[in-house]
This record gives structure tokens, C-alpha cells and sequence, in this order.
């Protein structure tokens, strides 16, 4: 089975454009529904609505957070493993350790 380059891995977990904006697009939709929901009525029709959509809006983007934290640790982890391996291939090997016949 062949190592997994670190490189790709790596670049794997570097956000993509469209996950930025998407990300972007959720916190600039949650700061608007707070400022709604400041201004909204206690007593208001809308007010459940709107707590629900902001629940919603921050249970998305902690789903986001918690899946860019799983690409990084991924990628750090390939990095770290990556460089082990590096490390042992530049370790001389210890000559005489081994029995004669």
C-alpha cells in the first residue's frame, strides 16, 4: 500500500474558496439575524422564529469549525509522520548488532 504523500494531505486540508464563502456568507447571515432579534419585540410573532434560524446558523458553523479542526489535525498528523519517517531513513543503521554464523 503506498504512503500517503504529506503534500497532498496537506493541501487537502487548506480550505477551499467555495467553503470560505460559504463560511463567510454564514457569519454575515448570523450577525444580521442578531440584529434583527435585538430590535424584534419580546412579545413578538417572529421572535421563535428567529432564535431558531440563529440555532440553526450556529449549529452549522460549529459543524464547519469542528470539520476545518479534523482537516488540520489530519494534516499535521501526515506532517508529523511524514518527518519520522525522514528522520529514520537519515538514522545511520548500527553495524554489528546482529549475530554471525
Amino acid at each position: 500500500m503506498p504512503k500517503p504523500d504529506p503534500a497532498l494531505t496537506i493541501a487537502r486540508a487548506l480550505p477551499k474558496p467555495l467553503e470560505l464563502a460559504s463560511k463567510t456568507l454564514l457569519v454575515h447571515e448570523l450577525a444580521r439575524l442578531e440584529a434583527i432579534l435585538k430590535t424584534t419585540p419580546e412579545d413578538s410573532p417572529d421572535r421563535p422564529i428567529l432564535l431558531r434560524r440563529l440555532a440553526e446558523g450556529y449549529a452549522e458553523l460549529e459543524r464547519v469549525a469542528e470539520s476545518e479542526r479534523a482537516k488540520s489535525q489530519a494534516a499535521a498528523d501526515a506532517e508529523e509522520r511524514a518527518s519520522r519517517e525522514l528522520e529514520k531513513a537519515r538514522k545511520p543503521k548500527k553495524r554489528g548488532a546482529g549475530t554471525v554464523l
